[in-house]
């Protein structure tokens, strides 16, 4: 479960790129694997809990299973509730609308998280978090938000851009170099590169029913090879529960799986970006009206949206 999940930072930033050039637009391709991408994330998330549950807990098999889709059900509750209601709290004349509905989001998720926690449905809190930011999105979009001019999305960009290197750091510290035995290793990477052979054979296979060309087919499954934050947020994690074992075997399992889990950041988040951005303009093709690269000329610090409303955020200047 934590090695499965693709590398959303990776992907839908490249994807973003792609789509803004018109490659892969005329059959929505960027916006699938996209859609996809986070979908895989949450099921990620929410089934996490289930084999912690049964390896750290003295509840009977059925009573950890039976949590497991109970947490997706209050996750996806929660989250549909507060992404309504940030739709319209608070209004669009607010002087402060972006900063406070940066701040309603970032909180609400922590809360979520935190409860999630405390009441022993740890995959709730996650799925609160997706499921909220996508409700709240989707009706931002209707009061003059869009994908390239979101400014509570670009707050949350500089947001992560400060909690990322703390993220990856923090695993990196609890990487011991002297156990890092050439057995692990290799079973480590046999268990990677096997898993994503295994998957791209079996994304070829599902989209095969669709009318993409197999360049297309090949690089929707390439879109899946990036691992990243899943694998950083949930390795740590994995440890801590295996130190509360306190057996010899289960602190050792745990730090090695944790070995397995940076080791799928070091091997496939930088091979994964070089491949998607070298071969998608190769194997994506693009409309004849949007043949033109785009091409940045200048960045402001303010926005307007449709409702004529000014408000503070980044928008993109640019010209074809």
């Amino acid at each position: 479960i934590i090695l499965s999940s693709a590398a959303p930072a990776i992907t839908i930033p490249t994807l973003f790129g792609l789509q803004l050039k018109g490659y892969g637009t005329d059959k929505d391709i960027p916006t699938l694997i996209i859609a996809a991408s986070s979908f895989d994330e949450m099921l990620s998330l929410a089934f996490f809990g289930i084999p912690l549950g049964i390896m750290y807990t003295s509840d009977s098999i059925w009573m950890d299973i039976f949590r497991g889709p109970v947490g997706i059900t209050i996750g996806l509750t929660v989250g549909i509730t507060w992404g309504l209601l940030l739709k319209h709290v608070p209004e669009m004349w607010d002087e402060f609308v972006n900063i406070i509905r940066t701040l309603l989001l970032g909180l609400g998720g922590m809360m979520a998280l935190l409860a999630g926690d405390i009441f022993g449905y740890e995959s709730a809190g996650p799925i609160a978090c997706m499921v909220a930011s996508f409700i709240s999105c989707h009706g931002w979009r209707s009061q003059g938000y869009t994908d390239q001019n979101n400014p509570v999305a670009n707050c949350f960009a500089i947001l992560w851009g400060i909690v990322q290197p703390i993220l990856f750091s923090l695993i990196g510290g609890e990487v011991d170099l002297f156990s890092l035995g050439g057995e692990i290793v290799g079973l480590g990477l046999a268990v990677i590169l096997g898993g994503l052979v295994v998957r791209l054979l079996v994304t070829v296979l599902i989209v095969s029913g669709t009318k993409f060309s197999w360049k297309e087919k090949l690089f929707v499954a390439l879109s899946w090879f990036p691992k990243g934050t899943v694998p950083a947020a949930l390795g740590p994690t994995a440890l801590d529960l295996g130190r509360i074992l306190h057996t010899h075997h289960g602190a050792t399992a745990s730090s090695h799986l944790l070995i397995v889990a940076i080791l799928s950041i070091l091997v496939t988040a930088p091979l994964g970006s070089l491949l998607l951005n070298l071969l998608g303009p190769r194997l994506l093709t693009r409309p004849h009206r949007a043949s033109q690269d785009i091409t940045i000329i200048d960045v402001g610090a303010f926005s307007e949206l449709n409702s004529g409303v000014v408000n503070r955020g980044f928008i993109y200047r640019c010209r074809r």
